[in-house]
């Protein structure tokens, strides 16, 4: 399996879970993320890697009909639910698309504004990527890219860490594909590399709370590392499951860490 092929199973599978309330993040960073966008009435948005809607949804209620987004994502599974939402909403100038944006045919210039969020991190060359990001953007329009910042769930990623490696210590690797970008220097370097300048990089700090001691199992199960979930078998995910919840209570864990870096980029006029 590539890793293409790994992404889209993974979410895939995680949709029975991403929108479940211990994954309240997607969705608070989405809106955040979109809050910084100061987004018009009458804008177009291009939502790279959109999931199930948490910055497509609150980008199409501020452009209004007036506006369109385009959400594209391989996750069929995601982008399902992204339409339940959006029927619910009647935000119908909201359009969710399978589609794998590398091999998409959008024009240079055709956006007002282009986001992705918790995704450039999947693409094998992220620089190359964000370029090309950036030729979909009109001028004076924008292109947002959110990632993670340092330490993503800790404390509690450290008890799965050891919990997984007591089972399958091959799953458990010592490099995430964002941990190129989780400063402020490393995204700016990476949209130097694009060549795109004047970048603004703001810092979210960012909490989930652990309301019941099945919390953490729950976003394990609706984030990436349902990966790993997935490559074990019934048993395994039993132990797994009984051992992370009780060194989560043992360490009275209450929250975890899920801070943002947000970086916007102006194209001149």
């Amino acid at each position: 399996m590539n890793k293409k092929e790994k992404v889209i199973s993974t979410y895939n599978a995680a949709a029975d879970s991403f929108d479940k309330g211990p994954l309240g993040f997607w969705s608070a960073i989405g809106r955040e993320t979109v809050a910084c966008m100061q987004l018009k009435k009458g804008e177009t948005v291009l939502d790279v890697c959109c999931g199930s809607g948490a910055s497509a949804l609150p980008a199409a209620e501020l452009v209004g009909r007036e506006g369109m987004v385009t959400g594209v994502d391989m996750a069929d599974s995601l982008l399902s639910l992204g339409r339940n939402k959006a029927r619910a909403k009647a935000l119908d100038w909201v359009r969710f698309l399978h589609a794998d944006i590398t091999q998409t045919s959008f024009q240079p210039g055709e956006f007002d504004a282009v986001v992705c969020v918790f995704g450039i991190f999947f693409f094998e060359d992220m620089a190359a990527q964000l370029a090309k990001f950036w030729e979909y953007v009109k001028p004076s329009g924008q292109l947002v890219i959110t990632t993670w910042g340092k330490e993503i769930f800790a404390p509690a990623y450290s008890i799965w860490a050891e919990q997984v490696s007591a089972i399958r210590p091959e799953l458990i690797g010592d490099f995430n594909p964002w941990d190129d970008i989780t400063t402020k220097e490393g995204l700016s370097d990476l949209f130097s590399q694009a060549g795109i300048s004047n970048v603004k990089i703001v810092h979210l700090e960012s909490q989930q709370a652990l309301h019941h001691e099945e919390d953490f199992w729950t976003i394990a199960l609706g984030s990436g590392l349902r990966w790993v979930v997935e490559q074990l078998n019934p048993e395994e995910q039993e132990l797994l499951k009984k051992n992370l919840i009780s060194e989560i209570k043992k360490h009275n864990i209450q929250s975890v860490k899920t801070d943002a870096l947000i970086a916007r980029a102006i194209k001149e006029p």
